[in-house]
Formats: structure tokens, C-alpha cells, sequence
């Protein structure tokens, strides 16, 4: 799979369940299925920032893992998951969302290759 970089860009005072970065549905090619393929997440901001880190299903209407990760003020954090053993299923996505409102700036971005 080529290296992609996915993320809705720099949001202003977002609030709770605003979406930040999404892979979209994954074919078979794109997928994370072998130990080579991998993700990982940024995620920086001006203020503190709560996010969470989920795995949807293929339909995109449910959640089947989420990670919290709480991001302090001026600074960023790389969740590498390589260790976890993820796995997705055809069209199956990963995506980062606001976990509670903010006053100030945050990004998200989701690498893979």
C-alpha cells in the first residue's frame, strides 16, 4: 500500500464529536491486514485537546475500538499502534474525533503505509 496522509486540516474551537482526520473505507489493497502496513496518528494543538482514536465497522456506524489520548497545550503526540496487532476488515476505516470541546486550535492526521 503507498504511504498516505489523511486529516481534515487545522479546526478552530472544535467541539465534541467533530471529526479530525479519516482513512475513509479501506479496500483489501489499502488495508492493515499484514504486519507491514501500519498507522499512525498525530495529533497537536494550541490548548489542551481530548481526542479519541476509533475503528469503525465497513457501514461506518459503529465504533469497534477507540483509544482516548488527551494531547497537552502547545505540544503534539504520536500514537504508534504497531504493537497492538490491528487488523481491519474490507471497507473498514480509522478515523479522529473531538472527544470534548475546545477553545483554541487542533489537528489530527493519520499516516499509513
Amino acid at each position: 500500500m503507498p504511504s498516505r496522509w489523511y486529516s481534515e486540516g487545522i479546526k478552530t474551537n472544535p467541539i465534541a464529536g467533530d471529526l479530525l482526520a479519516d482513512t475513509g473505507a479501506l479496500s483489501l489493497a489499502d488495508n492493515l491486514r499484514s504486519p507491514n502496513k501500519t498507522f499512525k496518528v498525530m495529533v497537536s494543538g494550541t490548548i489542551l485537546a481530548r481526542v479519541e482514536i476509533q475503528h469503525r465497522n465497513a457501514a461506518n456506524s459503529a465504533t469497534l475500538a477507540t483509544q482516548l489520548l488527551t494531547v497537552l497545550a502547545d505540544s503534539q503526540y504520536l500514537w504508534d499502534p504497531t504493537i497492538s496487532g490491528i487488523t481491519l476488515a474490507e471497507s473498514e476505516r480509522i478515523r479522529v474525533v473531538m472527544f470534548a470541546n475546545a477553545l483554541g486550535s487542533v489537528s489530527a492526521s493519520i499516516f499509513t503505509s
